[in-house]
């Protein structure tokens, strides 16, 4: 989910717009970045009933998932981005949510 800020209230509202439209994860898996490894993201996790994994910082096999879903998502959002030349990239978030 594409966020315009790494701060975890940004991250939080992203996910409650996700499970608006699509169902709650079981898990989600993410890096440690200061979002995920706040306390409020892990307070939100938790009353939502999802487990939490962080991977290991600089472990590229804890990575593996992750690289693969961008190995696919990358190329994906160059074609959007390209299709779409002269648009802000923040308003093309909805395409790529």
């Amino acid at each position: 989910i594409a966020t315009k800020t790494t701060a975890s209230s940004e991250a939080i509202r992203a996910l409650r717009d996700y499970f608006g439209n699509y169902r709650k994860p079981r898990v989600i898996v993410s890096d440690r970045g200061s979002c995920f490894s706040s306390q409020e993201f892990g307070n939100f996790v938790s009353e939502q009933g999802i487990k939490h994994v962080l991977v290991a910082t600089g472990s590229p096999q804890g990575n593996d998932q992750v690289e693969r879903v961008n190995l696919v998502i990358i190329p994906m959002l160059s074609k959007i981005i390209n299709k779409e030349k002269g648009k802000q990239r923040y308003k093309l978030l909805h395409k790529v949510q």
